[in-house]
């Protein structure tokens, strides 16, 4: 695991670590909000509770990439320091009213993402945020992000090329 402060980051420093950057398929994550991260080699990475975060994807690992107070910060991470990664959706709660758009799109039979474009009332449809943990030997970091992007999430996290990634879709509660 390497630390960098600076937008600009050399090629050869990333490239020891992490490899080369991806150029096709899915390059990057959504962005996250860094909720808390902590690292025994670089005591002072807890600064960076509250920033913004995104990851991309390299041949040999991530690269996570945080935003706070107009300063950007990066933590590169092998894929063979990486302990687990847990990707957890967020509930889902579905309060159909009857005869609206959603709740006709939902005994239609139309999943669920697509379905939650048709909630028009109130709280028909909610979705609580996603929580992503990353750890390693040194360093643990939780992120949170909209749930809504969750599908895009899971994706980027299937591309990863190591298995310690657990996805944990969520259960839909349903209101009657």
């Amino acid at each position: 695991m390497e630390y960098f402060i600076g937008h600009e980051i050399p090629e050869f420093k990333l490239e020891r670590v992490i490899g080369r950057s991806i150029k096709s398929g899915v390059r990057g994550s959504t962005t996250y909000f860094i909720k808390e991260i902590s690292s025994t080699t670089y005591p002072d990475v807890h600064k960076l509770n509250g920033a913004k975060g995104v990851f991309q994807l390299f041949d040999k690992g991530i690269l996570l990439r945080m935003f706070k107070s107009a300063k950007t910060y990066s933590i590169a991470i092998s894929y063979s320091e990486i302990r687990e990664i847990h990707v957890n959706e967020g509930e889902h709660w579905i309060n159909p009213r009857i005869l609206s758009p959603f709740w006709i799109a939902l005994k239609l039979g139309v999943n669920i993402h697509r379905a939650r474009y048709f909630a028009r009332f109130g709280k028909e449809y909610e979705k609580h945020p996603t929580v992503v943990q990353v750890e390693t030997g040194d360093f643990s970091c939780q992120l949170t992000s909209s749930g809504f992007s969750y599908p895009s999430e899971e994706r980027f996290f299937k591309s990863l090329n190591t298995n310690k990634v657990v996805i944990k879709p969520a259960a839909v509660n349903v209101i009657s």
